[in-house]
Order: C-alpha cells, then structure tokens, then sequence
C-alpha cells in the first residue's frame, strides 16, 4: 500500500511540475471560470422563477446552474480524463515504457488523473465559493459531508466511461466517440442548464440512465436545500449501481485493450 501511495504522490509531483510550467494556461483557466460565473450570474437576473416552478425549491436561477457547471467538471475530466493521458503517454513514447517499469495499466490510470481530479475539485470550490457571495440564498455549509459523498460516488460512476474510452484510443489510436456521445448526453438531457422535468417525456428516460443526472440532483439537494441523509439516498444508489455495472465492464475493457496492443506490438504507435 505504501508503495502505491508513493507512486501516486510522485504522478501528481510530476503533472503539478508540468502543469505549473504553462503559468499563462492556469491564469487563463481562472479567469474563464469568472467569466462563466458572472455570465450565469446577470443571466439569472432575467429568468422569473415563478415561472419555472421546477426552480422554486432552489430559491435561484443562478447557484443553480453553478452548481451545474462545477459538476461538470468533473464529468469532463472523468470522460476524457484518461483517453488524453493514454494520447499524449502514446505520443511521447513513454507509455510503454512505464507499463514495462511495473506500473500495472489500471495503476497507471488512476495515478496520471490523479492531479486533473485534485484540480478540478479546486475549481469547483472556486466556482461554488464566489457562487455563495454573489447569491442572496448562499449554500447549506452544514451539508458539505453530503456533498462530498455524492462528489465521491459521482467519479467513480463518470470514470467509467472515461476507461472505456481510454480503451478505444488505445485500440484505435484516433477518435474518441465514447467520450463526446457521453458528454454531449448528459450536457443536454442531465439538468445542467435546466431542470429534467422541462423535457419530453420520452427524453425524461434518456436522462435517468445517465449518471449525470443523479449525482446533480444530489448535490443540489446537499447545497440548496435543507436536508438528511434518506433525502438523498435514491441518488447515492443510483451512483452505486452505475458504478457496479460500469465500472467492471470499463475495467474490462480497457485490460482487453492493453492485451491486444501488447500482442500486435502498438503500446507506442501513434
């Protein structure tokens, strides 16, 4: 075990050194999440709520939907996440290099988003800090466990189909329709921007077998209204039993597509 903290502690090092190099890209990703903040923010200033009784239960438009574009951080790290540090290790010509050095594929993983993870959880506590000063209605702080236990459950149920579309690039080197199908879906018909209940019937199906979908509910639950645990129980076991089924099928997958590579020889094609 300390071994593998050790290896997940230098993976992380490695990305903060490489990220912290390219100061101008931090810069430029904190000054997009204040524009995005503040663009919600005097959007939700037109929206009348009494209107959309969907809405009511939350009091604003605005944490709202901030809540919804924190959340998909994590959605977007999950999905593309793992596709991009296979890419780019495939690209450099380091990937099968550290699987020769005893980094087992799923180890490798894990520990090379390890740091894309820590930093999207950063941004979302950015987005959800100046969400609670510029907002008249602020956050449930007393809740936060809540929050952080739909936040765990949420990556584990987003990662699967990060890993299933790790595997595809693996395989097929170009292309990553796993991860642009899941994003655009879950964008769209998941309740980031709007409620669920505003769509088709035949639609409102689409978004509940999407993750996406649960985990929002639940974390909008913890922060914008006051609740207990059995309030948000259906969401937690919504995520678990993605993430049973998901996630050994992506697991799978992904070690049937290092299999192959290995055997035809393509770990470092490109």
């Amino acid at each position: 075990m300390r071994h593998k903290i050790l290896k997940a502690i230098n993976f992380v090092i490695k990305d903060f050194l490489i990220e912290s190099s390219y100061g101008f890209n931090a810069v430029m990703q904190t000054l997009g999440i204040f524009f995005s903040v503040f663009t919600f923010y005097f959007l939700s200033k037109i929206i009348d709520l009494s209107q959309t009784p969907e809405l009511i239960k939350y009091k604003e438009y605005f944490p709202y939907v901030i809540t919804g574009i924190a959340l998909s951080n994590y959605l977007s790290v999950a999905t593309r996440g793992f596709s991009q540090r296979i890419r780019e290790s495939q690209l450099t010509g380091t990937l099968e290099s550290v699987l020769i050095c005893g980094v087992k594929p799923g180890e490798f993983l894990i520990f090379s988003t390890l740091y894309d993870f820590l930093f999207s959880t950063l941004r979302i506590f950015v987005y959800l800090i100046i969400t609670f000063f510029f907002s008249s209605g602020g956050f449930y702080l007393g809740q936060l466990h809540y929050s952080m236990l739909i936040l765990s459950l949420s990556i584990i149920a987003f990662s699967s189909m990060g890993v299933l579309s790790a595997g595809f690039v693996l395989m097929f080197k170009r292309g990553d329709p796993v991860a642009i199908i899941y994003s655009a879906l879950s964008y769209l018909f998941s309740g980031v921007y709007f409620p669920v209940s505003l769509l088709p019937k035949p639609l409102q199906f689409v978004s509940k077998i999407l993750p996406m979908t649960h985990a929002l509910e639940g974390l909008r639950k913890s922060l914008l209204t006051e609740i207990n645990i059995s309030d948000i129980m259906p969401q937690c076991l919504a995520l678990i039993i993605f993430s049973l089924i998901l996630w050994p099928l992506s697991v799978f997958t992904f070690s049937r597509a290092v299999k192959r590579a290995k055997f035809d020889g393509s770990l470092s094609h490109f």
